[in-house]
């Protein structure tokens, strides 16, 4: 390797160190031994550039990028919160329709959970407006409302324990799928 090498991978290898900071140390280590070999080895023969290297591998923010979006989502998934996981998945949501798409999905199940648990929270302390109703031409409506003035309600205090187990049962679903989801995108 030309000295004018040995200068520019570096600073190359001191770039991407910082740009991999918050990394733990003996994972920020492996990478950048890696990139620092991976020079070496391409290097040794003459006829290749420093530049050459440095394209394939790209900038070093760039280049750390990738690690530092799998290891948050590895984190993520390690706390097992769903606000954290859903957080990175929002993050991610920038990298594609795919990801996007996948956070309005669980954004849709995390509400519809939270909907049904409130249903189930306020039946009792507002039992005329939280219901399932009967409307006219075999309307059906669901949820917490004013506007059921004269309308029969069909499941009466039954809503309870059948909007607890639906925003379990959503909230266990969320869970699970936005997993799977972000294992995915890890990859």
């Amino acid at each position: 390797m030309k000295p004018s090498d040995e200068k520019q991978v570096a600073e190359y290898i001191r770039k991407l160190r910082w740009a991999l900071s918050k990394l733990p140390g003996q994972d920020r280590d492996e990478i950048v031994n890696e990139a620092e070999s991976h020079f070496h080895e391409r290097l040794s023969d003459e006829s290749v550039a420093f530049e050459t290297v440095a394209n394939d591998l790209g900038h070093p923010e760039d280049y750390a990028r990738s690690f530092l979006g799998n290891y948050e989502i590895s984190v993520a998934l390690g706390s097992g919160s769903p606000w954290h996981m859903m957080m990175v998945a929002f993050k991610s949501a920038g990298k594609g329709l795919v990801a996007f798409l996948g956070s309005i999905w669980f954004f849709i199940l995390y509400g519809s959970a939270f909907v049904f648990a409130a249903m189930a929270v306020f039946k009792p302390i507002f039992p005329r407006h939280v219901g399932l109703w009967h409307k006219e031409g075999d309307q059906l409506s669901l949820g917490i409302s004013t506007e059921n003035a004269g309308l029969e309600e069909l499941l009466g205090y039954w809503i309870i324990p059948l909007s607890a187990l639906a925003a379990v049962l959503l909230f266990v679903l969320a869970n699970w799928m936005l997993r799977v989801f972000l294992r995915k995108i890890r990859r």
